[in-house]
């Protein structure tokens, strides 16, 4: 029964837990791409290589999945290119 009224809920408009956290790491995205367009932008980047994307989610506390996202718009932007490894 909870499940039910949980569904119904949900299909009137109410965001669901994760819909509200899909948002927060867009957000978070979003927010950490402008970090890193000013620091590539400013030479923040000397030798023009960024730190691995684990280095960035320890430096800025953020997910590796948040940063993955930041480095994909800036990516887009055409600021950043990604290479494997």
């Amino acid at each position: 029964m909870p499940t039910e009224r949980i569904r119904e809920h949900a299909g009137q408009g109410a965001t669901t837990v994760a819909a509200h956290r899909r948002r927060l790491r867009a957000d978070q995205a979003r927010q950490l791409a402008d970090l890193l367009r000013q620091q590539v932008l400013t030479g923040g980047f000397p030798d023009g290589t960024l730190p691995h994307e684990t280095a960035i989610g320890a430096d800025y506390r953020t997910t590796r999945n948040t940063v993955r996202q930041a480095l994909d718009l800036l990516r887009a932007e055409g600021l950043v290119e990604r290479l494997p490894g």
